[in-house]
């Protein structure tokens, strides 16, 4: 009777302990799990965050991939242009040169560029020989909202351009058409969509409707994708590359693993057959094998770095930006008080607002000062 008691006691145990496994597994998210332990390379893909720069450029450097890409992005342009990209050579990405400000300050400013490419096409029509050209792209990967990102990437456009005539004199009739590709990993604009794009071009005064584009070849045009934007859940549900990796780029703020800044997800959200298969393998391909690697650990390290020393300066920006605006404030009410004649009976009321900032108070005694040596002249 005693082992029957024993025996059912575990029983219970055990059926207790198994379900509160159970449990324990549906409280998880199926999509997430320990890298070492439930990925068995099928069924979780563990693989490297494409929002990191590292990243980005290692699948950049892909010239399938990139090929397909900017078919796709670029597919109007090729069209009205009647060419196909049939290569694409890398360009060193970043520059130095000799500057000059408007008053003639001079500087040696950097420009690094994400992914730099200069591209060849070719005539798709043989009666259009003429067609065959040669274009200059830059693709980047922007993940925090600037305030002058956009004024920034038309710069990136005009540095392209002007290194295309590097010796004064040179012609410009073999300036080749540019295009900056950013991918954006915030809304700029909600109203504009996933995709925007701007580039110079002639509107009549007389006709607003009227524009004309400054050169039939697209000579500077600016493209950007909001990431954000993209409402599929995954990835599996892309309509062409471009969707598929800003979806991709969606991950990274849902799916990240306990392994920081990599991305656990079951294959099958990966997997898509909506545009050429050994394309999308290879993004998954390059994507999990990267996330192996030191140089990625290494670039997450760096990718934090950075991150948190912007957010360090924006604050103390924003900080500062607060103390200049609270002395030009402090400066004017001193002067209206001054001007309705109640300056000494506002001055107490200023010091005790500020009381503890010592910058203000200081403000306060040199402005009071200042006013009063002016007023008895």
């Amino acid at each position: 009777m005693r082992k029957f008691k024993l025996f059912s006691y575990l029983l219970i145990a055990g059926m207790l302990f198994s379900n509160a496994n159970m449990y324990a597994m549906e409280g998880q998210n199926p999509n997430l799990g320990n890298e070492e332990n439930r990925h068995d390379g099928r069924d979780i893909v563990v693989f490297a965050d494409l929002t990191v720069d590292e990243t980005f450029k290692k699948l950049f450097e892909n010239k399938d991939v990139s090929m397909a890409f900017l078919r796709k992005i670029l597919e109007e342009d090729l069209r009205e242009l009647n060419c196909d990209i049939v290569d694409l050579e890398p360009i060193r990405t970043k520059s130095t040169d000799d500057t000059y400000s408007l008053d003639g300050h001079h500087s040696r400013r950097s420009t690094d560029f994400d992914v730099y490419w200069r591209c060849k096409c070719k005539s798709i029509d043989a009666l259009l020989p003429e067609a065959d050209r040669v274009f200059y792209i830059d693709v980047e990967m922007q993940n925090d909202c600037q305030e002058f990102y956009i004024e920034r990437v038309g710069y990136y456009a005009s540095k392209i351009i002007s290194q295309q005539t590097p010796t004064y004199g040179a012609p410009y009739d073999g300036v080749a058409p540019v295009f900056v590709l950013s991918f954006l990993n915030f809304v700029y604009d909600d109203s504009l969509g996933t995709i925007f794009d701007t580039s110079i071009c002639f509107k009549s005064r007389t006709d607003p409707n009227v524009t004309v584009p400054f050169r039939s070849n697209g000579q500077a045009k600016m493209t950007f994708i909001q990431i954000p934007k993209f409402e599929s859940r995954f990835p599996t549900q892309a309509v062409d590359i471009v969707e598929y990796l800003s979806l991709i780029m969606k991950l990274s703020k849902t799916n990240i693993g306990p392994d920081s800044k990599k991305i656990c997800i079951g294959r099958d959200k990966l997997e898509n057959n909506s545009f050429d298969a050994n394309i999308c393998n290879s993004i998954i391909d390059t994507l999990v094998d990267f996330a192996k690697t030191e140089a990625y650990r290494s670039a997450v390290e760096q990718d934090s770095i950075y991150h948190a020393n912007l957010t360090k300066f924006y604050n103390q920006g924003k900080q500062e930006g607060a103390m200049i605006e609270g002395k030009k404030r402090t400066v004017a009410e001193l002067e209206n008080y001054h001007k309705l004649g109640v300056l000494d009976n506002a001055v107490p009321m200023l010091i005790e607002q500020n009381s503890n900032n010592p910058e203000i108070l200081a403000l306060i005694d040199e402005t009071v000062k200042r006013i009063k040596s002016h007023s008895t002249k």
